[in-house]
């Protein structure tokens, strides 16, 4: 029986790993998931201007070598296949390195299935078949574009300090930022001028004060403090809160997205960090 290339884990909300590497036969997944059509706005909607697509839930099902050759290896590893294959682990991240590419799929969820369960039978090897439901089917490159206030070229004008930002995915997918604020600052306002959304933080922060807004709307999005309390309050109900992201190629070409930062206020230990991850239709 052929078996996936690469070298495949699975991770769950504990951080234990588990490694599969050489097991994995196949995988349900890999390819693009059904979308649903956002007519209205709602919280996984993508900018006010745009009607834009939601991937939707999916099952995922792991094949795995159990028996044959094999069978010693996934035998000793029964204890560590109860902390993964769990309805309390999840949510589990699917893992696989594959040279220099690594890619993620994440918010899965055990529904069941681990051995015996398959009539996948090759030389006396039988695959065992886990089931998993995928609340993000999109595949994310774990490594981290990052870009600092420090590095772009503010500008003032009648009080307020601007600067035009390019910020660039190189997924096929939406990517969701998430956004560090560090005060002073004050009328904080993000444009993203390419999809038409806007994000604001109202009250200003002080000196030492800090905000981190997660954008993506699955498993949610969320705004907190320093001390980790809620201020999704400060974020008008207007603005682009689940799903204020970035347009990949070709809604945005070569998946530039222009971006205008306005605040005032600015002074020592004011800065600005956005960071997101690319994601991919398929790995």
């Amino acid at each position: 029986m052929a078996r996936l290339e690469g070298n495949w884990s699975i991770i769950n909300v504990a951080g234990e790993v588990l490694e599969l590497h050489g097991i994995v036969t196949r995988l349900t997944g890999y390819g693009m998931a059904q979308a649903s059509y956002a007519g209205q706005r709602t919280p996984t909607q993508h900018g006010s201007s745009h009607l834009g697509f939601r991937l939707e839930d999916r099952e995922v099902m792991i094949g795995l070598l159990w028996r044959g050759k094999w069978q010693s290896c996934l035998e000793g590893k029964r204890a560590d296949l109860r902390k993964i294959f769990s309805y309390l682990a999840g949510p589990l991240t699917i893992r696989r390195e594959l040279g220099q590419a690594v890619r993620e799929l994440r918010q899965c969820w055990y529904l069941g299935g681990l051995e015996g369960d398959s009539d996948i039978t090759w030389d006396d090897a039988e695959a065992g078949a886990v089931s998993l439901l995928c609340r993000d089917p999109a595949w994310y490159d774990p490594d981290a574009h990052v870009s600092r206030s420090s590095d772009w070229n503010f500008q003032a004008t009648n009080g307020y300090s601007a600067a035009d930002v390019d910020l660039t995915t190189n997924g096929d997918w939406y990517a969701y930022p998430t956004l560090i604020l560090a005060g002073p600052l004050t009328s904080i306002q993000i444009e993203n001028k390419t999809t038409g959304q806007v994000l604001r933080l109202c009250g200003g922060l002080m000196a030492g004060e800090e905000v981190t807004i997660i954008c993506n709307p699955i498993p949610g999005p969320s705004a907190t403090d320093g001390l980790g309390k809620d201020v999704q309050d400060r974020i008008p109900p207007g603005d682009d809160f689940g799903g204020f992201c970035l347009w990949p190629h070709p809604l945005a070409d070569g998946g530039v997205n222009e971006w205008t930062v306005t605040v005032s206020g600015m002074g020592v230990g004011s800065a600005i960090e956005v960071w997101w991850e690319d994601r991919y239709q398929g790995a």
